[in-house]
Order: C-alpha cells, then sequence, then structure tokens
C-alpha cells in the first residue's frame, strides 16, 4: 500500500510517536521512511550563526535517525531509513520532497494551531492535508481533546 514515506521532525514531544507510527506502516508495507528535517526561511543570515544552526539541526536530525533506528524489531531495513535536512519554507519544503521522492504517504504531528498567524494559514499539518497530493496521516499528541477514552 506505502512504498516510500516522509516524516518531517521537529524538536516536539510528538516526533517519537510520529516516528513509531511511521517505522510500523514501513515494516508492515516493506517502505522507506525518510526522516526531513526543515530549516525554515527565517534561519540567520550572519555566516557564524547559520553554520552553526545548521550543524545543531544536523546533529539533532542524525539523534533522531539513531533513535528511529533502535525503534527497529529487526535490522534487516535500516537501510531503508534515511535523514536529511533542508531548508525553505516549512509546507513547501515537506510537499516538493515528498513529490521528489515520489512518497505515498506523509506522517505529520499536529499539536493545533498556536501561533497566531496559524489562525489564518492554518497549522502546517492542516496546510499539508489541503494542499499534499499523497495520503497525509495526522498524529495528535496524548490527551489531545476527543482522543481519551
Amino acid at each position: 500500500m506505502f512504498k516510500r514515506i516522509v516524516v518531517p521532525v521537529d524538536r516536539s514531544a510528538l516526533v517519537a510517536r510520529e516516528l513509531r507510527t511511521a517505522l510500523a506502516l514501513a515494516e508492515r508495507f516493506d517502505a522507506s521512511v525518510t526522516l526531513l528535517r526543515v530549516v525554515p526561511e527565517g534561519a540567520s543570515l550572519e555566516p557564524d550563526q547559520t553554520q552553526t544552526d545548521l550543524n545543531v539541526l544536523e546533529q539533532e536530525t542524525r539523534v533522531l535517525l539513531a533513535e528511529a533506528l533502535g525503534q527497529l524489531s529487526t535490522g534487516d531495513h535500516a537501510d531503508r531509513i534515511r535523514a536529511e535536512v533542508r531548508a525553505g519554507p516549512v509546507v513547501s519544503t515537506i510537499l516538493d520532497t515528498a513529490t521528489e521522492q515520489m512518497a505515498d504517504l506523509i506522517v505529520v504531528g499536529s499539536h493545533g494551531r498556536h501561533r497566531p498567524i496559524e489562525w489564518l494559514t492554518g497549522s502546517t499539518a492542516e496546510q499539508l492535508v489541503a494542499r499534499a497530493s499523497q495520503s497525509v496521516l495526522v498524529i495528535k499528541p496524548e490527551g489531545f481533546p476527543f482522543l481519551t477514552e
């Protein structure tokens, strides 16, 4: 059903839950997974600061990749998981990456709308659902309204 899965990751607490879900689907369908870290356009333009920011993001992404590989039940599929860091507008970069990789699925977390701009544009997850030609699976945090029993 799914052969290529893109998982945009950030510093949120939902990353572990997103990874578990994406990896379970990848194992079930023998799919490849790309962990995507997007550096927003608002990054520093100072040369020293930019390199520092990129180094931090790359290191955090390597840690996420290691955690993802550690969650696999077998090491057989470790070569099918990779991490990528890209710069640009978050939603467009995710969509471009998914299209370039011919992804079948985007797995993204959502906390809801927190910033004032999101009240107008919608959260990243909402924008992806509206604009993506791929299927989008939105992961909600534990205790999210209407998800409690």
